[in-house]
This record gives C-alpha cells, structure tokens and sequence, in this order.
C-alpha cells in the first residue's frame, strides 16, 4: 500500500504499515516532526515496518507537488484542534488530493473535533466534486473511557463501489451535507460549523 497523510502528530499511524508499504507525511511543523522521531517520546516511526518519508512543509502544498495517482489511501488528519485548517477543507483542496489518489483509492478524513462538526463541510465538498463519502464512528469501551476519546471519520472515494469493504455493518452510513454551501478557496464559515 502507498499512503499519504496530511498531519503527522506522533506518527502512530505507521504502526499499521507492513513490509513493503510506504507512507508519505506531510507535516507543517518541524517541532511536531522532532518529537514524533524521539525514540524516548513516541517509537510508532521506528517501529514501523512500512518505508516512512516525511515532508516539512504545508499538506496542501505538498499534495499540489505530488504526481497523481501516487497514493492507495491518502488520510487527513489535521483537524483535531481548534486551530482547524480551512484551506485543507474546500472544494479545490478536495480535487487536489482525488487527484493523488488511485483508481479504487479512497481519502480518510479524521474529523473528531469537540468544537466544530466537520461531516456536512467535508461531504459539501466531496459532493461538489462529484465524489461520495460515508461517515464512520468508533466509540471506546466503557472502561476505557477516561483514556480514549471517540474518533469519527468521512471516507471519501469516487464511487460507492469503492467504499463497499468499508461501508457494509451498521458503523458507516453515507455522509450528509446538510444543505450546507460547500467550503472553496475564497468562501468558509467556520461560525456556522461550531457545534451546538
């Protein structure tokens, strides 16, 4: 598998990658990147068994660089705090990163966020570019919940044949709009996603 990830954090997400796989991050923050390769912080980087590069530079820049096709899953992963980057949520960042996807590939948004509800925004601009997602939540057991946070994820693809491995049980559903006007380049409402 060829993965691409737009945010970094400690990297634990490699400690999925096998042999033979390749990971691709693209982290903003040189400190971020400091720490995630401490071996006395975090060893997910280390551990892996997948090929891991890591680019220092703003995801979006990063993606427009990248060839097409050049990742099986690309996953964003930027958006858990309240500092939230608009410019990674509009239609044109959407078409952006399809395009450094595979035929078949899918992009994993992760979208838990306490103060700001992300699903419509991120299914607007799915929609707007002719793509289809399905929104997916996994909740930790109840004696693990003062040490886990729920995690809630839109899978975004160019069909929903594409999403069929992910979509089949009662975790995933399709992903709504909710009428919202999709985010672009020059038009965001972050008001108007702030939770209730």
């Amino acid at each position: 598998m060829r993965i691409g990830a737009v945010g970094l954090g400690a990297g634990a997400i490699a400690a999925y990658g096998r042999t033979g796989d390749a990971f691709r991050f693209f982290e903003i923050d040189p400190t971020v990147v400091s720490i995630a390769r401490d071996p006395a912080s975090f060893t997910f980087l280390t551990d892996s068994a997948a090929a891991i590069e890591i680019d220092v530079q703003d995801g979006r820049l990063g993606l427009q660089s990248t060839p097409a096709e050049a990742f099986d899953v690309l996953v964003l992963d930027a958006f858990s705090s309240d500092a939230v980057p608009v410019h990674l949520l509009t239609v044109e960042s959407m078409a952006a990163s399809m395009r450094t996807v595979a035929p078949g590939g899918v992009i994993a948004v992760h979208i838990s966020n306490r103060f700001l509800d992300l699903e419509p925004i991120v299914a607007a601009a799915a929609h707007a570019n002719g793509l289809v997602s399905i929104i997916g939540s996994d909740f930790p057991a109840p004696e693990l919940t003062d040490l886990a946070d729920p995690s809630q994820w839109v899978i975004v693809g160019r069909s929903f044949a594409d999403l069929a491995d992910l979509a089949e049980g009662d975790r995933w559903r399709t992903a709504h709009a909710d009428g919202r006007r999709p985010w672009t380049d020059r038009y965001s409402d972050l008001i108007g996603a702030i939770r209730d």
